[in-house]
């Protein structure tokens, strides 16, 4: 298998499929930041897991405009990347107030949540 030492993906609006994306962050174990910014095919809990089990030093992740996955798999990624400084949820309107409050007092420092209502 060829190792990248990349450390940036951005593969937003684009149609690219889990299985590929996923290889792609198994091939660059140096990866900090992400961008899945309105994936056409979506980004499910499952998807959210593996992300969580290949990329534990992301620092960065954007999943805006995102409607496939729900509070059970931001929180799996929010336990497993210990690094995560940014991620950013504006316009997944899947999730409501109560459960971007939840994640808000998720015992993570330097998290930031975005919704698509905020100023």
């Amino acid at each position: 298998a060829v190792v990248s030492t990349q450390s940036t993906g951005d593969i937003g609006w684009t149609n690219i499929r889990p299985a590929t994306w996923t290889t792609l962050a198994r091939s660059c174990p140096r990866l900090r930041v992400l961008v899945l910014t309105h994936l056409q095919c979506g980004v499910s809990d499952e998807d959210l897991a593996a992300l969580a089990s290949l990329c534990p030093d992301l620092e960065q992740l954007d999943l805006l405009a995102m409607q496939e996955f729900t509070l059970a798999g931001v929180k799996l990624l929010l336990e497993k990347c210990n690094k995560l400084k940014f991620l950013d949820l504006s316009y997944c309107s899947r999730l409501d107030r109560q459960e971007i409050a939840t994640l808000q007092s998720f015992p993570k420092a330097g998290v930031k949540f975005f919704l698509h209502d905020q100023p």
